[in-house]
């Protein structure tokens, strides 16, 4: 499992900072929704694995490959996904996705562009997760269909009483690589949100929540979908 902290999210690095610490490095963490070069850099030194791009920025790349970092570019059409390719994204990140087509537009993508390791994400039902695999997509994502909303809510549809003042939860990211799937979770709630760095006992019930609601949706839907 890998976390991705969007670069949307106040005080980010400081998060990837806490977050490395808090997890002693057990998941690789990353920064989405990047646009400036400069960031690549602040990536490296907070101590993340990962960048990705909602678009193709060849000059993000550039500063990726001297950082030595991994590159995800963000594309749609396959002239972008070209580029992105051609710039030096190590994965092309197809987003939205299901707008588009889903699995049939990865499906009519994979005949002139086969062999591009792809990262869907934007509005995937759980239940694709298997048909982009079959696919050889790379990497899912799920928002939404992870966690129902009133799980994200709070009691009665009302949001977290904390949700105002403070950010939601970063995007979770679990890999696929052999038999695992990666997830992507928007918004968990303020319960997943950036803690007081003193404050360990919260951090650890976090991040036991985060893990039990992980572990129980792979079992739930690896018996539903026995050929992932």
């Amino acid at each position: 499992m890998t976390i991705e902290v969007t670069k949307t999210v106040p005080s980010c690095f400081e998060m990837i900072r806490g977050l490395i610490a808090t997890t002693m490095g057990r998941y690789p963490v990353g920064v989405g929704t990047v646009w400036d070069p400069g960031a690549v850099r602040e990536a490296k030194d907070a101590g993340a694995s990962f960048v990705v791009t909602p678009v193709v920025l060849p000059e993000v790349a550039d500063a990726c490959r001297e950082e030595d970092i991994l590159c995800v570019l963000g594309a749609l059409t396959p002239t972008e996904i070209y580029q992105a390719r051609l710039s030096g994204a190590t994965l092309v990140k197809i987003f939205p996705i299901t707008p588009v087509g889903g699995p049939r537009y990865i499906e009519a993508l994979n005949g002139p562009l086969g062999g591009v390791p792809f990262w869907v994400s934007g509005g995937v039902p759980i239940d694709d997760i298997g048909a982009y695999l079959r696919l050889g997509v790379k990497v899912v994502g799920l928002s939404g269909s992870l966690f129902p909303e009133e799980a994200r809510s709070g009691p009665r549809g009302r949001r977290p009483r904390r949700a105002a003042t403070r950010p939601l939860a970063p995007h979770v990211v679990a890999a696929h690589r052999g038999g695992d799937v990666r997830v992507e979770i928007h918004h968990l709630g303020a319960r997943q949100q950036q803690r007081d760095d003193h404050d360990e006992r919260h951090q650890r019930k976090d991040q036991g929540e985060l893990d039990h609601a992980l572990g129980g949706l792979f079992r739930r839907k690896a018996a539903q979908h026995p050929t992932w």
